[in-house]
């Protein structure tokens, strides 16, 4: 993987590889956080050669939205492009893990989300045609003041742009009373619930996100995690990595 400067004038990489067939990708990412992916699938390399990508081809739109219980929908504060609101959150806090997933390899590229957006440019991601060889996944969290929504999103057919949203139905509600550690029990600073979320990929941790949200509870709050995993999962997942 290169990382190469948006600044530079040098918009080449030449890199050594053994003659065989590879996929590759470049991303992309406008002033406006919008990601632009890039694949190419089944290169054959027989000898040198160049191959060039370009952010243009990258023209399907790909969108996750998250909607509460109620079908109410969840999200930070959208922003003109002079950096004023224009739209309200409707949620305090927001954290999103994604992935592309190619068959028979694993994961490709890994994108951390905050989920501010602006005004024109709301778009998740924008990718060029790819088989069905690869599938977007994403994680989320998103929540309001003690209540915090979990949910996973699998995208398989990536020919065609759309938007998809989770079904409020499949929530399921879990209060969870922590208690405080004996060095910060005289501290309510500290008396903040909050979550690690890790994206996992064949059991190993790849990369991951944490809330630190101390204006959102009292101290004597009971916090509610309404997520579409299974109660056992759920459970261990509060247990093992809320702070």
């Amino acid at each position: 993987m290169f990382h190469s400067n948006y600044e530079s004038p040098n918009k080449s990489i030449t890199q050594s590889v053994p003659k065989g067939t590879y996929d590759m990708f470049a991303s992309y990412m406008s002033h406006w956080s919008e990601l632009y992916y890039v694949f190419r699938e089944q290169v054959e390399i027989k000898g040198d050669t160049t191959i060039t990508l370009s952010q243009a081809e990258a023209t399907i739109p790909f969108s996750i939205k998250t909607v509460d219980h109620t079908g109410k929908a969840l999200h930070m504060p959208v922003y003109n492009t002079s950096y004023q609101i224009v739209e309200p959150g409707t949620a305090d806090d927001f954290s999103s893990l994604s992935f592309f997933i190619l068959e028979g390899f694993g994961n490709v590229a890994s994108i951390i989300g905050g989920g501010y957006k602006y005004q024109g440019h709301e778009t998740d991601f924008y990718i060029n045609k790819l088989s069905n060889r690869y599938k977007i996944c994403e994680s989320r969290v998103v929540s309001v003041g003690d209540v915090f929504w979990f949910n996973k999103y699998v995208i398989n057919d990536l020919s065609t742009g759309k938007t998809i949203t989770n079904d409020p139905s499949r929530f399921i509600k879990y209060d969870q009373k922590f208690a405080v550690s004996p060095k910060w029990k005289d501290n309510s600073d500290f008396h903040v619930p909050g979550y690690y979320m890790a994206g996992v990929i064949d059991g190993e941790a790849v990369i991951g996100q944490r809330s630190y949200i101390p204006s959102c509870l009292r101290p004597t709050t009971l916090p509610s995690f309404i997520s579409t995993l299974p109660k056992t999962v759920m459970a261990q997942a509060i247990h093992s990595t809320c702070w």
